[in-house]
């Protein structure tokens, strides 16, 4: 139960400060669309310089532009799937170390018989967990 509400404070969080994102971008397009151009004699005016210049791009901002200049570029592709293989070799390790577990639970029970078929789960699991690191250490 206590799992359930924490993941329900998670996902009400969530909708709320994406909803209100969305909102106040939604509401500043609505603000910019209504306000007409400035006209001078028949021709538009230019808006006035705004009254300071621009931040600079710090140096960090400046690398990661460089290392990934879209969001839609080979390296954020790339990014996501090295972030995807992540999270499967975070799972496949935390199976393997139950499967460890439930192995030497049996092992100290004496329950032989139990214990040479959970090894073949244990084998089983065991290949994608060698995979999925070797994949990483490149």
């Amino acid at each position: 139960p206590r799992g359930r509400v924490l993941l329900a404070g998670w996902a009400v969080t969530f909708v709320g400060v994406t909803g209100r994102a969305v909102f106040l971008r939604l509401k500043l397009k609505a603000r910019r669309a209504l306000k007409p151009p400035a006209e001078k004699d028949g021709t538009l005016v230019a808006p006035p310089p705004p009254s300071r210049p621009p931040k600079a791009p710090g140096p960090l901002r400046t690398v990661l532009r460089l290392a990934m200049p879209s969001y839609w570029s080979r390296s954020a592709a790339w990014l996501g799937v090295f972030s995807l293989g992540l999270g499967v070799r975070l799972a496949v390790s935390v199976k393997v170390s139950s499967e460890i577990g439930s192995l030497g639970s049996l092992l100290a029970k004496g329950e032989w018989e139990e214990l040479f078929s959970r090894q073949l789960t244990y084998a089983l699991w065991a290949l994608p967990a060698a995979a999925t690191t070797a994949l990483q250490k490149f």
